[in-house]
């Protein structure tokens, strides 16, 4: 699956923490309620998502080091992609991301739109949500013309920025440093796997469940570890 090239404008870059993300999640309009992010202390332990953790656990977020050696590491995923997981991978929200420094934003929306499904509330967004707003003008879109629309449509764009910049600044990473982790997103749908990073051009396919989500990115995550045991820029949430 090729990468998307970043493309202007530039946000300031947002950190990993988990007050930060959840309280972004609630102002996007996501149902807090039903589901919030947790910190994940043991991520190779499948004990540990079904026994340390709220359940269910309907999504992942992932912030790893930005350098090759992990950038590339959907590639070792499987090769070929059986029709009922390309049905399903059809069905997912997927935004590329053309706005440098949003990557968090984006694993946030990917995570927040492909979980809705497993809340049991209708509607399960606010009406003047800005998550609302958003899927009713890109639901029918492309993911190439979903992040032009983002990029584009002023009031979008306005209030996507105000809210980025709102968690960005209440916990700052200077601009002038390079940022050198990245966030992408895990999640279910239909019963498969994918990873979905908005550099990419499609939502990447990861298999099967097996056991369940936190149990099968287990092995996942065993083995991106095993490309560099030392590197330690790892957030698992």
């Amino acid at each position: 699956i090729k990468m998307v090239e970043s493309i202007e404008p530039k946000w300031l870059p947002i950190s990993s923490s988990i007050e930060f993300m959840n309280q972004f999640l609630q102002e996007l309009g996501y149902p807090s309620y039903y589901f919030a992010l947790s910190d994940v202390f043991d991520p190779m332990d499948p004990a540990h998502w079904m026994s340390y953790l709220p359940q269910p656990v309907v999504g992942i977020l992932m912030v790893f080091p930005y350098k090759k050696v992990f950038t590339t590491h959907a590639e070792e995923g499987p090769k070929e992609v059986p029709p009922e997981a390309e049905e399903a991978r059809k069905k997912l929200f997927f935004i590329h991301q053309k706005i440098k420094n949003a990557c968090g934003t984006i694993a946030l929306l990917h995570l927040a739109y492909n979980t809705l499904d497993k809340v049991e509330i209708q509607p399960p967004l606010p009406e003047q949500s800005f998550l609302n707003q958003f899927f009713q003008k890109a639901q029918f879109l492309s993911p190439s013309e979903k992040a032009d629309l983002l990029k584009n449509d002023f009031a979008m764009f306005s209030a996507l920025e105000k809210l980025h910049h709102k968690i960005a600044h209440s916990d700052p990473v200077p601009m002038e440093e390079q940022v050198d982790t990245h966030f992408t997103s895990f999640v279910v749908k239909d019963g498969f796997i994918f990873e979905l990073d908005g550099r990419r051009e499609a939502p990447m396919y990861w298999g099967p469940v097996n056991v369940h989500l936190g149990a099968d990115f287990a092995g996942i995550f065993s083995k991106l570890l095993q490309k560099d045991p030392k590197e330690l820029k790892f957030a698992i949430s």
